[in-house]
């Protein structure tokens, strides 16, 4: 079924006429445009203001040497910040060759779509690895892995690599 034209006899009358000559009546219409213009057309005669789109749903291209060597990194829980637009987004994250990408990074973008494109995508994006954890309890934190780590680390590690395997190819 190929629409022809959309006509609004009133608010509660509508006409959809139909290539094939035909016209069905309706009292409500609803529009699932996707990115076909024709229909914007439609909805722009019948009234309505169309806002023009712009990308969403696309990942942060980052660089910072911060990242470098870190691609392939999956972090569980994540929050990612907007700050200059006040969003923020928990969830997901991954580190690519080119940036982040993730759920956190995806839904974040889809808030701050129209922003980020007129600025340009040039912002800063904050993320925060330990949502829920003020500075002094993180510092405690280190603190007490540093000191677990280093005494059982050369324990563990004999315990994972055999002397006799080294420089052999797998």
């Amino acid at each position: 079924m190929e629409i022809h034209s959309v006509i609004s006899e009133s608010n509660s009358n509508f006409q959809i006429k139909l290539k094939t000559g035909e016209t069905l009546e309706f009292n409500k219409i609803l529009f699932a445009t996707g990115s076909g213009r024709k229909a914007w057309n439609w909805l722009d005669a019948l009234g309505h203001t169309i806002v023009e789109p712009v990308p969403s749903l696309f990942t942060f291209k980052i660089s910072d040497a911060r990242l470098e060597n870190l691609f392939g990194l999956a972090f569980e829980n994540v929050e990612c910040s907007l700050v200059e637009f006040g969003y923020s987004q928990l969830g997901p994250l991954l580190i690519t060759h080119w940036g982040v990408s993730g759920p956190s990074v995806l839904k974040l973008s889809a808030k701050g779509a129209r922003e980020l494109f007129e600025k340009k995508y040039d912002t800063t994006l904050k993320i925060n690895f330990v949502p829920g954890m003020k500075k002094d309890e993180v510092r405690k934190k280190i603190e007490k892995e540093k000191n677990f780590i280093r005494p059982n680390l050369s324990l563990k590690l004999r315990s994972l690599v055999f002397l006799e395997d080294i420089g052999k190819e797998y």
